[in-house]
């Protein structure tokens, strides 16, 4: 293949272009935040804490550190499918699994599975993105028996 041929089959509408650049900042941002989790469950030190307070999209948890009591708001999880129990698991008073950086408690976090959620559907959405843009000419074959 040669170059003008190569470059006649990529995609030159600005629309491709935008998807592709949009793409490529959705998964470097996705492993961004997934580096950062990671790092921070790696270094970070897991306690029990109690719920003390809710509203209606937020919780707050209270923990202690070396004698010292540490407050932490979060988000609510959805109210669709396992995350609901969850949800109504979090009222005052039940005890949460909290995970906070040793070298300064008041950087805590709730610890949850949905932690990792987020990034990890930027980074597949991100890619389907990006394929599309690449790819804009696939088309799936039909297979005959």
């Amino acid at each position: 293949m040669t170059d003008a041929q190569a470059r006649a089959q990529f995609p030159r509408e600005p629309a491709f272009v935008t998807l592709l650049i949009l793409a490529c900042i959705g998964i470097a941002y996705s492993c961004w935040l997934l580096l950062g989790y990671v790092h921070f469950a790696g270094e970070a030190t897991e306690t029990q804490g109690v719920v003390v307070a809710r509203d209606s999209i937020r919780f707050t948890i209270e923990f202690q550190v070396d004698g010292q009591t540490f407050r932490i708001e979060e988000d609510l999880p959805s109210t669709k499918g396992s995350s609901g129990l969850e949800r109504v698991r979090l009222r005052p008073g039940a005890e949460v699994t909290v995970l906070y950086d040793p070298a300064s408690p008041q950087n805590a976090k709730w610890k949850s599975n949905r932690l990792w959620i987020f990034p990890v559907a930027i980074l597949a959405l991100s890619s389907l993105g990006g394929m599309v843009a690449l790819f804009p000419n696939a088309r799936r074959r039909s297979s005959r028996a």
